[in-house]
């Protein structure tokens, strides 16, 4: 289990119109805190608060071009994970409660959405994809098995998805059938990578992972 502990995880998020300034989430402990980068410190608001100690660790967050906040967490009590889903001027719902910690999240140029985590209680990696449907998001396998290790996703332009695949030192890239082929083992066999991004993208994806279980 992971030690109980809390972080701070930073994201800088696209506001929904091109006119419009860019804000900052900033994810502390169980609070989701935003800011109004043109005006700076000031501006800070509490975009979402937990009144009492979080029963999930906040492990990641993502906004989509709405100004939607995803924000992805592990339950330390007892290894499942959930996301809540939070509208852009505040307030949400749960988006997934499960069997599998929300440690890493990316959306495609679709809008739907891809969550790595690890299934409990027998800590297998997989990725779930999301898709957007009228009764609420449907939950598929996009991939799962051996030689993944949960760590942070990132779409490139051309909607590849890539994964650092923290327990095995490695960063691997996913064809549209989920399955995988490694681009690089990073030098010295110890490495352990959190977190993937790619330029010339202006809505980068948050990771907050602290450890990671080769399995």
């Amino acid at each position: 289990m992971k030690p109980k502990f809390y972080y701070v995880l930073v994201l800088l998020a696209l506001a929904a119109h091109g006119t419009q300034a860019d804000n900052l989430f900033v994810a502390a402990g169980g609070d989701i805190y935003k800011f109004d980068t043109t005006i700076g410190a000031a501006s800070q608001s509490t975009f979402n608060s937990q009144s009492t100690p979080p029963t999930g660790d906040l492990d990641s967050l993502v906004v989509d071009t709405n100004g939607n906040v995803l924000a992805g967490y592990y339950n330390s009590n007892n290894g499942y994970g959930f996301i809540d889903e939070f509208a852009s001027a505040g307030g949400g719902g749960l988006f997934y409660n499960g069997a599998l910690s929300a440690f890493g999240l990316a959306l495609d140029s679709g809008g739907d959405l891809f969550m790595d985590g690890e299934s409990y209680p027998n800590q297998t990696a997989v990725i779930y994809k999301f898709t957007s449907a009228a009764n609420g998001p449907v939950e598929t396998t996009f991939a799962a098995g051996g030689g993944l290790s949960v760590g942070g996703l990132a779409f490139d332009h051309s909607g590849t998805l890539w994964m650092a695949n923290g327990g095995y030192g490695s960063i691997i890239k996913f064809a549209a059938n989920g399955s995988h082929t490694t681009f690089v083992t990073l030098p010295g066999g110890s490495a352990d990578p959190r977190g993937v991004a790619f330029d010339g993208q202006r809505q980068p994806v948050g990771d907050g992972l602290r450890c990671r279980r080769r399995l």
